[in-house]
């Protein structure tokens, strides 16, 4: 059915301690193994996926991957195997419902094979076959670079491009992002985004254009009834000194998944704060109490680096970004009103003379009232600890330094929210994973 055969093992757990620390968190030992994951799935029971060898992409390796099946309290309670076999590289996705949830295996050996599942609570594993509906319906995915963003939603590829007009003027069927062009031979910028029914391949645009300004770094978001999109801008030329055009702007627009505008047809939205050895790009956006909160990761120009996903590689002068690199070394979170006005502006950066932060290594996640950052740090003498910091709906930060075991390296890539204020976190050393620690954490709102 697959090409391969593979086995399920169901084998109980037997001497797998639980140790208490800092009355913060919770230590639950695993076998060793690699690039662990964790569901976010529903019920009462936790789910915890993991492989026995590290991917090398290219020597073959014996990979069996485990699911942990772990009660609410994080006892090991049973775990299931999957046996691949000799295998160079593999990737596993989930998507869910409200009874279950299916795992997509994908992994390459002397062919690419896949290997569809459905996954129950109490961690019954049962093949699912090809079942394209169910793919199709809750399959997504995302891919963004300095000049391209897209996202698929249900049956739907939503993007936004940034290209310069072929020719000099107006671009046809497009909005002016200024009342009057820069003048009859200045060359235009488009903001280019698309809607594209994957079954049917009809297709909708709605297309932006501007002589003034030069746009870098854009971002899509796509929920059930909306679509959000950003990018920034810099001047496109040396303007005089009390020209509006100065300074950098954010363009923000909002649609139906019509692509219908919501509100205004768009806003250009000064924004403020000491940019000038920051490069930003947007990186997530979260709705919380009607204000628009966006988080941009920042590095230093001089270590900007321009790519195109694999689809669109046949650009000149582009390449592909390694997968190990993030050049990340600051958070800038912008946040603007229901009227998309800006609120607050602030940048997350490391303090002269604190232990830096990691910040590849990072779990960022929302509720209705707050975004909470967690990066991991190094102390003195290679002493492991975690930062928690925290912002309100109003934009205000906090932080605090959590009480870890500092013997070991927290994967926080791969961690999971549970609930709110209690994380999953697998931990480890040399990106060896032997165990996952549930944490509970929480700042009191300023």
């Amino acid at each position: 059915m697959f090409g391969k055969t593979f086995l399920f093992l169901l084998v109980f757990s037997s001497g797998f301690s639980c140790r208490l620390e800092a009355q913060r968190a919770k230590y639950t030992d695993i076998p060793p193994g690699f690039d662990l994951s964790i569901p976010d799935k529903k019920g009462s029971l936790v789910h915890v996926w993991a492989s026995s060898s590290k991917q090398s992409y290219i020597q073959s390796q014996n990979i069996t991957l485990t699911l942990y099946i772990f009660s609410a309290d994080m006892r090991l309670l049973a775990r299931r195997n999957i046996r691949l076999g000799s295998v160079r590289s593999w990737n596993i996705n989930f998507q869910y419902t409200d009874s279950c949830y299916y795992a997509s295996i994908y992994y390459n050996s002397d062919s690419l094979y896949h290997i569809f599942v459905k996954v129950d609570d109490d961690g019954t594993i049962t093949d699912a076959g090809n079942k394209p509906g169910i793919t199709t319906k809750t399959g997504s995915y995302r891919q963004l670079n300095r000049i391209y963003a897209l996202q698929q939603h249900n049956n739907f590829l939503y993007s936004i491009k940034i290209e310069n007009a072929d020719t000099s003027g107006n671009p046809e069927n497009s909005t002016l992002l200024e009342k009057e062009p820069a003048g009859a031979t200045a060359s235009f910028q488009k903001i280019i985004i698309k809607k594209v029914n994957l079954q049917t391949k009809e297709e909708s645009q709605k297309i932006y254009a501007s002589s003034f300004r030069h746009f870098v770094n854009p971002l899509i978001r796509v929920t059930d009834n909306d679509v959000f999109v950003y990018s920034f801008s810099d001047p496109a030329f040396k303007n005089t000194r009390n020209s509006p055009y100065n300074g950098s702007f954010l363009f923000a627009a909002k649609f139906d998944t019509a692509l219908h505008t919501i509100g205004a047809e768009f806003e250009m939205i000064k924004i403020a704060g000491p940019l000038k050895h920051k490069d930003f790009s947007p990186y997530n956006v979260f709705l919380i109490d009607k204000k628009t909160f966006i988080v941009n990761r920042g590095w230093d120009p001089d270590e900007r680096i321009s790519y195109f996903p694999p689809a669109y590689n046949r650009f000149p002068g582009t390449f592909r970004i390694p997968l190990n690199i993030d050049p990340t070394n600051c958070f800038r979170i912008t946040v603007l009103d229901d009227k998309n006005e800006l609120v607050r502006d602030t940048i997350i950066e490391n303090r002269s003379g604190d232990a830096p932060l990691r910040w590849e290594n990072r779990f960022i996640v929302a509720s209705d009232k707050k975004i909470d950052f967690f990066f991991t740090r190094q102390f003195r003498r290679s002493k492991n600890g975690m930062t928690h910091i925290y912002m309100n709906n109003e934009g205000t930060l906090m932080e605090e330094d959590i009480i870890v075991d500092e013997h070991y390296e927290y994967y926080l890539k791969a961690a999971r929210k549970l609930a709110e204020g209690i994380l999953l976190v697998p931990f480890g050393k040399n990106d060896r994973v032997t165990g996952i620690m549930k944490m509970q954490y929480g700042i009191d709102a300023p």
